[in-house]
């Protein structure tokens, strides 16, 4: 019995891996690389879905800096029959005086996240906690392509995620690291941003959202 057990928690944590890479359970960059932007300070609301996993989730971000932006995010996430909460930090910086690509704006981005869900298998509880570990590169246009300001971004990204299964006595943990690609668009709404995208990391994953401005960039 401990042995099926034990090989039934190994698949979930192998399915758990596959399904939730690094850079996932925040939301989608869906922004300019240039952090010069109306607020100082934006509050941002998103949805992000791969299909067996979706995460709904906030983000608050400050610029620090002329080239420093800081974020925190906290989001509920739904896997399969399992949901949780997760978290997560992270800063951008500004590449302003970069040569490789001049016609672009250019940001370098480093983000940890963790999270947990729990579900009922086997007779008892399980337990699922996620980690994960991104580095990044983010481009984007400088001028709008229509009238309406809307913009162009693209994401290049490394992730590793770790992800630990635990059910009474047995407990079981798998670790993958993963390149992503992404890109989408964004354009003025109101008094914020809407933007909309997607992400390759390991699965593709489709993501929108909205942020609104707060004081004055500096």
């Amino acid at each position: 019995m401990s042995r099926l057990l034990s090989r039934s928690v190994v698949l979930l944590t192998s399915l758990f891996a596959a399904s939730v890479s690094a850079g996932t359970l925040g939301l989608l960059e869906g922004r300019s690389a240039q952090p010069d932007q109306p607020g100082q300070t934006t509050v941002e609301l998103g949805y992000l879905t791969e299909g067996d996993f979706s995460t709904i989730a906030g983000r608050v971000s400050y610029q620090l800096s002329p080239p420093v932006t800081l974020y925190g995010d906290f989001g509920l996430i739904d896997l399969g029959d399992a949901d949780g909460n997760a978290f997560g930090f992270g800063v951008r910086y500004h590449l302003a005086k970069q040569r490789l690509l001049p016609m672009l704006d250019a940001s370098v981005r480093a983000s940890y996240h963790t999270g947990s869900a729990d579900f009922n298998a086997f007779g008892g509880n399980t337990d699922t906690d996620l980690a994960e570990l991104s580095f990044a590169v983010h481009v984007g246009s400088k001028e709008a392509f229509l009238d309406n300001g809307m913009k162009w971004y693209g994401v290049l990204s490394y992730n590793r995620s770790t992800t630990e299964v635990s059910s009474g006595l047995v407990s079981t943990d798998a670790s993958d690291s993963d390149m992503g690609l992404g890109g989408g668009v964004y354009m003025p709404f109101g008094p914020g941003e809407a933007y909309v995208g997607v992400e390759n990391i390991n699965e593709l994953f489709f993501g929108l959202g909205y942020r609104h401005f707060i004081g004055r960039s500096r």
